[in-house]
């Protein structure tokens, strides 16, 4: 029963600001940075398949690195922040890696994209799993899980976006989003 789930988006504006932000950076983010990489690593840093490979390492290695230190913590304080800067962190590495014109930078910037990525998804868990009640934890876990999947028909629509603005423009717009809607909810909320 999904009303459940809802209800509790409805009543703590906590969780539901974690599930939407969660919504929105994972669609925005992972549209460009998962779904139109491809064309990006091909056409504006011109590498073939082993430096789409290498690139894609510093992803891993970006998550590697911040879930290990997630784990080390006894535990999470400010979580609040530390999920809210990660959203943010996205954006800005998403913003660096549309401005990276060389090849290590633009590494460098998919890394800390893996890094604030992995923090963002492991922090909302964290957060939602603190604040629901355990009979409709389930529910609210999987509507925050459910990023993933708008991330798919999202790429859809940023994908029609590059091909009709350029795959130059959409980044930094992808980027700008996530900024401007993790900054809002910071200050606002």
């Amino acid at each position: 029963n999904l009303r459940g789930g809802l209800e509790v988006l409805a009543e703590q504006p906590a969780v539901r600001w974690t599930v939407l932000l969660t919504w929105l950076s994972t669609a925005a983010g992972l549209s460009v940075m998962g779904v139109l990489i491809g064309a990006w690593v091909k056409d504006i840093l011109h590498l073939g398949a082993s430096g789409w490979g290498t690139l894609a390492l510093f992803w891993g290695l970006g998550s590697v690195i911040s879930t290990t230190y997630l784990m080390t913590r006894p535990s999470l304080r400010h979580r609040g922040w530390l999920f809210l800067g990660s959203c943010g962190g996205l954006g800005v590495a998403v913003l660096g890696f549309s401005l990276s014109r060389a090849v290590p930078i633009a590494f460098a910037f998919n890394g800390l994209a893996g890094v604030t990525f992995m923090v963002m998804n492991t922090v909302s868990v964290g957060i939602v799993q603190a604040m629901v009640p355990n009979r409709v934890l389930g529910r609210v876990t999987g509507l925050l899980l459910l990023g993933g999947g708008l991330m798919q028909v999202t790429g859809l629509l940023v994908g029609l976006l590059a091909a009709a603005l350029g795959i130059e423009r959409t980044y930094p717009i992808a980027a700008f989003v996530i900024i401007g809607v993790s900054t809002l909810v910071a200050l606002r909320q």
